[in-house]
């Protein structure tokens, strides 16, 4: 960034697919342009560098030299969680927070409802867990989620609650 030392950097992490997420800024970001300004910093120029598992966005401002960059976004996951790094160099400090203020609750939203899709596959799973354990076998839940195609540590976290749910019964 041309003007690192009056740069405003931060970083969070949101539950969720880092793939979808970066689809959800991208998508405001293009709508940025199209009929919803973001501060008045137009023309943007995007670069976009991409890998495995991450997206790294840069944005020239049209008014600033050419190979100074004023915004700069850093998005990689991992397991569920996708961690955002980003800074802005005055005077645009506030930019990514306002777009991450509107991709934050989506993002959550979108993880409740994949847990509630998920819900009754992980019961029906952890019934024949159960089941198979009272049959003196030994089921494995690992090998069960990936037989099933479900995350194995997402079938894990709510086989606790589960378990909290029948003691509770007991």
């Amino acid at each position: 960034m041309s003007e690192l030392e009056t740069a405003f950097t931060d970083a969070m992490t949101i539950s969720g697919d880092w793939w979808w997420i970066a689809a959800l800024i991208l998508h405001r970001l293009d709508m940025a342009h199209i009929d919803q300004p973001i501060f008045d910093v137009h023309p943007i120029r995007w670069e976009q560098e991409r890998a495995t598992g991450s997206l790294i966005l840069k944005g020239y401002s049209g008014g600033m030299l050419v190979g100074d960059y004023v915004f700069f976004l850093a998005i990689a996951g991992r397991n569920g969680q996708t961690t955002i790094q980003y800074a802005e160099a005055y005077p645009h400090y506030g930019f990514w927070g306002i777009l991450l203020e509107q991709v934050t609750p989506i993002a959550r939203q979108a993880q409740d409802l994949q847990r509630m899709a998920h819900a009754p596959r992980f019961e029906e799973l952890l019934v024949q867990f159960y089941a198979a354990r009272g049959r003196k076998e030994s089921p494995k839940l690992s090998e069960m989620a990936r037989a099933a195609g479900v995350s194995y540590t997402a079938l894990r976290q709510y086989k606790v609650k589960y378990d909290k749910r029948l003691k509770g019964k007991l």
